[in-house]
């Protein structure tokens, strides 16, 4: 990883850039690295980031602690995040969960305002939530 231009550094400079992770995003990492902690605020403000440089710098345990958090506080107003979240790291458990939560309130979700932004970034989990909710018979109203 180290080695792509985006990481190098000029030979008289001593930084290396992240482009993925902001610098409060770093700090969370860095804290979670020496400490297998963070504070909740934190965790709450971060836990798409990080689950992101978790799975991308394969760092399990902070994959896991976050997909913890994540199934633990799966809601109405952030599933389709969620449910992005799980499908960029491959967490299949974490999709499922939340493709369910998703087709038992389908009704509710659609109408929300968060749908038309979810249709445009993520078509291919768009097809695939419909498609679960016309399997399991739920009546679906879309309008965009």
């Amino acid at each position: 990883m180290l080695e792509i231009d985006e990481c190098k550094a000029a030979p008289t400079c001593n930084t290396i850039t992240i482009p993925d992770l902001n610098h409060e995003e770093l700090e969370c990492l860095l804290e979670f690295l020496y400490s297998g902690t963070l504070p909740l605020e934190k965790l709450e403000k971060h836990v798409y980031a990080l689950s992101q440089a978790a799975d991308k710098y394969i760092i399990p345990h902070l994959l896991k602690y976050c997909e913890r958090y994540l199934f633990s506080s799966l809601s109405t107003s952030n599933a389709f995040e969620t449910l992005e979240i799980a499908d960029t790291c491959s967490n299949q458990d974490l999709k499922e969960t939340t493709f369910n939560f998703l087709v038992k309130n389908i009704e509710h979700m659609v109408s929300s305002p968060k749908f038309e932004a979810f249709v445009h970034r993520s078509p291919h989990l768009t097809v695939q939530l419909v498609s679960r909710a016309f399997v399991n018979g739920s009546k679906l109203s879309i309008s965009l």
